[in-house]
């Protein structure tokens, strides 16, 4: 993996792309988990709109509450997102160019750092944003959660063009 090919291909301005927008979305993850933290620090929930409410809520497990009661959960997850935030920064390296990829790993980089600095810090992961529109309830999630679903989903959009170009 690291031979000739990787450092002849090795794109420095697409780390450095891939690393600022990892760095923004973490940062900005963090301050509003700070912020929300702070709002609802007394009470149970705030009304935004309708559907929309700010919460605090404390999550040990995954998306969605999964592995919640496992006893390893906070180790398990940081040590399955050192190796993924490794093979971002691998990837984005050799395979991608400041484009539409690039941005795209930077969000799922910045979700993943965000949701470990949290983990570290407090054994869980700060959730905040409460949805609930025509009698559907999402559990809570928050802003790192959103720039790895869109992230993920800038990726499978790609991989669809890609193929699509290439028939």
């Amino acid at each position: 993996m690291f031979g000739k090919k990787f450092f002849r291909d090795f794109k420095f301005f697409t780390l450095l792309f891939v690393v600022f927008v990892g760095s923004s979305t973490m940062l900005l993850d963090l301050y509003t988990k700070y912020l929300c933290g702070a709002l609802v620090e007394d009470i149970v929930e705030i009304e935004v709109l309708p559907f929309l409410n700010l919460v605090d809520v404390r999550n040990t497990g995954m998306s969605f509450g999964l592995l919640k009661g496992f006893q390893f959960s906070n180790v398990f997850f940081i040590c399955l997102n050192v190796p993924l935030v490794v093979f971002i920064l691998l990837f984005s390296c050799c395979k991608c160019g400041v484009s539409l990829e690039g941005f795209a790993l930077g969000l799922v980089l910045g979700g993943a750092l965000g949701n470990v600095v949290d983990r570290v810090a407090f054994g869980a992961v700060r959730d905040f944003i409460d949805l609930h529109v025509l009698g559907w309830h999402w559990p809570a999630f928050n802003l790192a959660d959103v720039a790895i679903f869109l992230g993920v989903m800038c990726l499978l959009y790609r991989a669809w063009k890609n193929e699509q170009n290439a028939d």
